[in-house]
C-alpha cells in the first residue's frame, strides 16, 4: 500500500478544513518535525495520488487539474468539472453588447486528489473540501475523492460548487488572503444547492413543476428561513425538495435582477467578512430593487415564486394534458338565451277587434358541441366568432402543445380556415382522420410508457435504490400515532363516536 508521500514532508500551510457541515476556517498547522516515512501500519487506505507541486507553474489557462494515478479517471473528473465550471461562469459573468469578456478570469486554482479506485469498499465521507495556502501566498481549492464502488455524482458536484463559490469569494483578498483567518469561508448551503438546481435546468429553464408543487402544499420556505438552513442533507425528501426548489428560485430570482451577476459576485466577495451580518442586509445592500421595494423581502419573494410556477414559454405540455387540452379547444358553445317577454298593452276597446299577436323571444337554445360536429351549428349566429376563438386556442396550445400533436393541430387549423370559409367538402373525412390519428398516437404513447416501465422493471441489473427514502419516509409516518386534537367540534365528535360504538 502507498501513502501520501507530500503528507510525510515538513511543512508549514494554512489551510482552510472542511469539517462537519462544510463550514471553513482559517488554522494554521504546525510544521512537522518527522522527515521520516509514515510508520508500518499508520497509512491503512490505498492512495492513487501522486505527489502534488503546487508551483508556479500551475499555469493560468486552467483553473482545474485532477491528480491520480488512472488516466481516465483523471480526465473523466477533470472534464466533468470543467463542464460544471463552464455553466457556473456563464451564470455570473454574463456577456453583455459591446462589453468586456472576464469570464476566463479566476482567483484560486482548482486541484482535485483522487484516492483509491473503482472497485474499493469505501463507508464514509468520500468527498471533500479543503482550501490550502501554498508557498506563494496563494490559496488552492482542494477537492478530495475517495473512489469506490457506489460512489455518487451528486456529492463530487456540489463540491465542486462550492470550489467555484469560494473562488468567488475569495477573488477580493488574492493578494493578501491572511486577514481572513480566523473568519468563515464556506459558501452558504442555499447558493451551493440553489446553483446546482439553476445549473441542471439553465440551458432549458427552471420547469414550473417545482414551483407549482410548493405552491400547492403551501409550504414554501420563506427567504429567512432559506437562509438559515445548514444542513440540507439531514431533511426528510419531500423537505429537501421544498429547500431544492426553493433555493434554486432564489438564485434565479437574483440573477435575474437587473445587473444580477454582478450584484451576486460582490455579495459573494463581501461574505468572508460580513460576520453575523443577516443576509436580507446583504441583499438590500447588493442590490439596488431590494432597497427600492415597499413591500418587503416576503412577498417579493412570494410573487416570484408564483412567476416561476406559471407555465414557462419553453415548456410543452405532456401528451396526455395536450390530449385533453385539445379537446376542449375544439369545443364550441352558445349559451341559453333569455327569452324576452312581450310587453303588456293596455285594453281598449279597439283592442278587441284586433289581432292577439303571437308570443315571440330573441331568446334561443344552448348548444355545446365538438368542431366535428359542424353541420349542427354552422347556421347558427355567432358561428364565425366561435370557430374564430377556436383557432386562436389550437394556435396557443401548439407552442406549448408534447410536439407530435403539432401536426395534428396544423391541420385542425386548416380546417377550420375551410370551414369559416363555408368550404365544407371533405371536412367530415378530414375530422375523422384527424380522430383516428389521435388515437394513434394515444395508443403509442401508452404502449411507450409500459415497455419502459416493464423494460424498467425486468433490466435492472439491480435495485435503484430511487424510492427508498420515500419508503423509509412512510415507514416512520406509519408508526407515528395520529395528531390528537382538542379543539371543542373534535371533543364532541369523540363523545358521540363513544355514545353510539
Amino acid at each position: 500500500m502507498r501513502g501520501l508521500s507530500f503528507l510525510n514532508k515538513a511543512v508549514k500551510i494554512m489551510a482552510i478544513v472542511a469539517m462537519g457541515f462544510n463550514c471553513a476556517h482559517l488554522v494554521v498547522a504546525q510544521e512537522s518535525s518527522s522527515k521520516k516515512g509514515t510508520a508500518e501500519g499508520e497509512q491503512t487506505a490505498r492512495s492513487s495520488v501522486d505527489e502534488v507541486s503546487y508551483a508556479a507553474e500551475w499555469g493560468e489557462s486552467y483553473q482545474i487539474r485532477a491528480f491520480g494515478q488512472d488516466p481516465l479517471a483523471k480526465v473523466m473528473f477533470s472534464t466533468f468539472a470543467d463542464e460544471i465550471r463552464d455553466s457556473f461562469r456563464s451564470s455570473v459573468y454574463r456577456i453583455r453588447p459591446n462589453g468586456p469578456i472576464t469570464r476566463g478570469k479566476w482567483t484560486v486554482p482548482i486541484a482535485i486528489e483522487l484516492w483509491g479506485e473503482a472497485s474499493d469498499v469505501f463507508i464514509g465521507k468520500d468527498v471533500i473540501n479543503s482550501l490550502e495556502l501554498r508557498d506563494d501566498n496563494r490559496v488552492v481549492a482542494k477537492i478530495s475523492v475517495h473512489l469506490h464502488d457506489e460512489f455518487k455524482e451528486r456529492p463530487y458536484r456540489l463540491a465542486v460548487i462550492r470550489a467555484l463559490l469560494g473562488d468567488l469569494m475569495l477573488a477580493p483578498y488574492g493578494n493578501d488572503p491572511s486577514i481572513l483567518e480566523g473568519r468563515d469561508l464556506s459558501a452558504p448551503e442555499w447558493l451551493v444547492y440553489g446553483f446546482d438546481l439553476f445549473m441542471e435546468h439553465r440551458e432549458e429553464g427552471l420547469p414550473s413543476a417545482y414551483f407549482k408543487g410548493i405552491l400547492q402544499s403551501g409550504q414554501m420556505l420563506k427567504p429567512k428561513e432559506l437562509f438559515q438552513l445548514k444542513d440540507p442533507e439531514s431533511l426528510d425528501p419531500v423537505s429537501f425538495m421544498v429547500f431544492h426548489s426553493s433555493a434554486g428560485a432564489m438564485v434565479a430570482a437574483l440573477l435575474d435582477q437587473p445587473e444580477g451577476d454582478h450584484a451576486l459576485r460582490s455579495l459573494l466577495g463581501d461574505l468572508p467578512l460580513s460576520g453575523a451580518q443577516p443576509m436580507s442586509a446583504l441583499l438590500r445592500q447588493h442590490f439596488p430593487a431590494f432597497r427600492e421595494m415597499d413591500q418587503g423581502i416576503d412577498k417579493w419573494w412570494a410573487l416570484q415564486v408564483a412567476s416561476f410556477g406559471q407555465q414557462q414559454s419553453f415548456e410543452f405540455m405532456d401528451w396526455d394534458e395536450t390530449e385533453h387540452w385539445l379537446s376542449q379547444a375544439l369545443m364550441v358553445r352558445w349559451e341559453d338565451e333569455e327569452v324576452t317577454p312581450v310587453p303588456e298593452t293596455k285594453s281598449g276597446f279597439l283592442n278587441r277587434f284586433k289581432k292577439i299577436p303571437e308570443a315571440t323571444s330573441e331568446g334561443g337554445p344552448g348548444y355545446e358541441g365538438s368542431i366535428e360536429q359542424f353541420p349542427e351549428f354552422i347556421k347558427r349566429d355567432g358561428a364565425l366568432q366561435k370557430m374564430d376563438h377556436c383557432f386562436m386556442q389550437l394556435q396557443a396550445l401548439k407552442r406549448t402543445g408534447f410536439p407530435l400533436y403539432r401536426q395534428v393541430i396544423d391541420r385542425y387549423c386548416v380546417a377550420i380556415e375551410k370551414l369559416a370559409n363555408e368550404k365544407t367538402d371533405g371536412l367530415s373525412a378530414e375530422f375523422k382522420s384527424l380522430l383516428e390519428l389521435r388515437a394513434t398516437i394515444r395508443n403509442t404513447m401508452t404502449q411507450t410508457s409500459d415497455y419502459l416501465n416493464f423494460f424498467e422493471a425486468t433490466r435492472a441489473p439491480k435495485r435503484s435504490e430511487a424510492f427508498d427514502d420515500y419508503s423509509k419516509m412512510r415507514r416512520a409516518l406509519e408508526e407515528k400515532p395520529l395528531p390528537r386534537r382538542n379543539d371543542r367540534i373534535t371533543r364532541y365528535l369523540d363523545y358521540l363516536e363513544l355514545e353510539f360504538r
